[in-house]
């Protein structure tokens, strides 16, 4: 296991403080290791990202 897979998986939560991210590499890490992410929803950013995810897995 890498140091970043374990930072990840005990993290309780990952937090973007930047706002102008389109798309966050970050947030799709937590995602893989199934940690919440919190950040701006910037009008380009995350919520479209995870919008297309979703419809992706459905």
């Amino acid at each position: 296991m890498t140091k970043k897979s374990k930072l990840y998986k005990n993290a309780d939560v990952v937090v973007s403080a930047g706002n102008a991210d389109a798309l966050n590499i970050s947030m799709i890490e937590a995602f893989t290791y199934k940690t919440p992410f919190v950040s701006y929803d910037v009008k380009y950013g995350p919520k479209k990202t995870l919008l297309k995810m979703v419809k992706m897995v459905i």
